[in-house]
């Protein structure tokens, strides 16, 4: 990288297995809904399926934890 150049950390989106990293380490339900809503607005269909697939028991945690969640969810 040049000595110039900047990196604008809110322009960095994040990885299929940061998401899966982030979810599995979430300190609660609020946090865990956030992120699965992040995940789908900025994953590809294809990484957001797989992240999907990783993640099932949390996603089932969340949903006994009565979250509300949408049907295209």
């Amino acid at each position: 990288m040049g000595k110039n150049m900047k990196v604008d950390v809110w322009d960095n989106n994040l990885s299929v297995g940061e998401y899966i990293y982030l979810v599995n380490v979430a300190k609660g339900p609020e946090e865990l809904y956030a992120l699965f809503l992040e995940a789908k607005r900025t994953l590809k269909e294809e990484d957001y399926y797989f992240f999907r697939k990783e993640t099932i028991d949390q996603f089932n945690l969340l949903i006994e934890c009565g979250a509300m969640l949408n049907k295209n969810f």
